[in-house]
């Protein structure tokens, strides 16, 4: 699929090229890849499938948030406009991300649209990588370990003293 995107396998692979573009837009790049991924990481568990359903979240969304950024209008409500606009362009969203920010847009207005994306994204990533909050908005990665292990040496400290004192 990968190389169907550059034009490498002729007619075929232009046809498979503009569907892919027409329904992803400019994420086509990005879904050959998460094919791939998916499929390495195949298999029934409960991690696994929790990562399956929240990597084509987050893809979903980025489809969106590419439609957003894009220079399409999302006054136009023909959603097959965003299929032949963006096979041709190779940019936005696709009908995909079309609909997802179409959608967003009618309820939220268009800022409102790109911050429930990001923050959409952003969980998909906690997620993903099942990262806490606080270790994230810490002010440094290593601030947070150091809190923790420093707690547990005062501890000691004070357990130490107690013990020498008497």
């Amino acid at each position: 699929l990968m190389l169907c995107l550059f034009h490498v396998f002729g007619t075929v692979g232009s046809w498979i090229s503009y569907g892919l573009f027409g329904l992803f837009g400019s994420m086509a790049y990005v879904f050959p890849i998460l094919i791939a991924l998916l499929f390495f990481f195949s298999g029934i568990s409960l991690k696994k499938a929790r990562f399956f359903c929240f990597s084509i979240l987050c893809f979903l969304m980025l489809c969106g948030f590419a439609h957003l950024i894009s220079s399409f209008s999302l006054n136009n409500h023909d959603i097959l406009s965003y299929y032949t606009a963006c096979a041709k362009g190779k940019t936005g969203g696709g009908i995909v991300g079309g609909t997802i920010a179409l959608g967003l847009y009618l309820m939220l207005s268009k800022t409102g649209a790109m911050i429930i994306t990001i923050l959409v994204i952003i969980l998909c990533f906690f997620f993903l990588f099942e990262q806490q909050i606080k270790f994230l908005f810490s002010i440094q990665g290593i601030l947070y370990e150091y809190e923790r292990s420093d707690k547990h040496v005062r501890k000691r400290k004070d357990y130490s003293y107690c013990g020498a004192e008497s």
